[in-house]
């Protein structure tokens, strides 16, 4: 219900409002939830203690550099970053901007709002993990709910409602951004292209709307498939960078190689390659709590869900080859 209560209020004002309400709301969620999450902080650190309270109770794991995990699941969740190069809002942001300058600006402001940011939530999720040791906390927290969990239980009761819009608004910001940019793709590189060229922007302008209807039931649909929000979000990063990182970079920085072939093929299989991977895992494989991911048993190696982009990124690149080899009609 909370689902779509909250996914229902950022469909109807990216309906009503389009790109400018996307971006005056996007503005005012942005600016609550860095202040928000800022001032949660030191809530958090006073009700385990403080530093060294998380120091002396946290195993030495979770300073390390490498923490707990394997190199080869490091470099995939590192990978998922890469999203960012391929990430639609992103463009229709640069292209959306006042000037170069303007883009170059935001992008140095923003790596140093992220980097506090991502900190942040990373300190707050150790501070749930001494909150549970101490016993403070529930033991049966789910990771997924450590972050709640935890504020509900440091913040006062003015304060927590201030965090849990913040928290709100984020997810709003994400999900009005996306259904809009691919309200835009249903209608300018679907619909006018290939079905009505010649369509008006009034005609335009209503299948842009049909579009994020479409987008919003089908992330709905994907979100409810999902136990996990760990799985969701590798899930997604993996779709968007199997599809588009090759055929995107390629086409930008090596211009004879941008052929309408390669990229529709390119495309299409890293797509079709991740869903059907994915697919394959969750039904044949086995859940594992621990890690909190699906693995498959292949030639006695477990393989994990999110190891799929080690196999989708080079189906991508052999899609892309395959079609700029067959395309004839040169550069697009």
């Amino acid at each position: 219900v909370g689902m779509l209560v909250l996914g229902g209020i950022a469909l109807v004002y990216t309906l009503t409002g389009g790109f400018w309400a996307v971006v005056l709301t996007d503005s005012i969620q942005f600016v609550m939830m860095c202040v928000v999450l800022a001032f949660a902080f030191p809530f958090a650190m006073n009700l385990i203690g403080g530093f060294d309270s998380m120091i002396n109770t946290l195993e030495p794991s979770y300073f390390d550099t490498m923490g707990d995990l394997s190199i080869w699941l490091i470099v995939i969740y590192a990978s998922t970053g890469l999203s960012i190069l391929v990430e639609p809002t992103f463009y229709q942001r640069i292209f959306a901007a006042k000037s170069y300058k303007s883009v170059r600006n935001a992008l140095i402001i923003g790596i140093f709002i992220w980097g506090s940011y991502d900190w942040m939530i990373t300190i707050l999720a150790m501070s749930a993990k001494v909150g549970v040791l101490k016993g403070l906390l529930p033991g049966d927290v789910a990771p997924d709910a450590a972050l709640l969990t935890i504020m509900v239980a440091a913040l006062p009761a003015g304060a927590l409602g201030l965090f849990i819009a913040g928290v709100l608004s984020t997810e709003m910001s994400t999900l009005d951004s996306y259904c809009l940019v691919a309200g835009g793709n249903v209608a300018y590189d679907i619909y006018k292209p290939a079905l009505k060229p010649d369509a008006t922007d009034t005609e335009l302008i209503k299948t842009t709307r049909y579009g994020i209807l479409l987008s919003w039931f089908l992330g709905f649909a994907m979100a409810v498939s999902f136990e996990q929000m760990l799985g969701l979000w590798v899930f997604l990063a993996s779709i968007l960078i199997s599809s588009t990182l090759t055929p995107i970079l390629l086409g930008i920085y090596i211009p004879n190689f941008r052929r309408p072939l390669a990229g529709f093929f390119s495309a299409g299989l890293g797509l079709l390659s991740t869903i059907i991977l994915n697919i394959y895992i969750m039904i044949y494989g086995t859940f594992d709590p621990v890690d909190e991911t699906y693995f498959v048993q292949w030639f006695g190696v477990d393989f994990l869900q999110e190891f799929i982009m080690y196999i989708t990124i080079p189906i991508s690149l052999i899609g892309f080859f395959a079609g700029f080899v067959l395309d004839k009609g040169g550069r697009s």
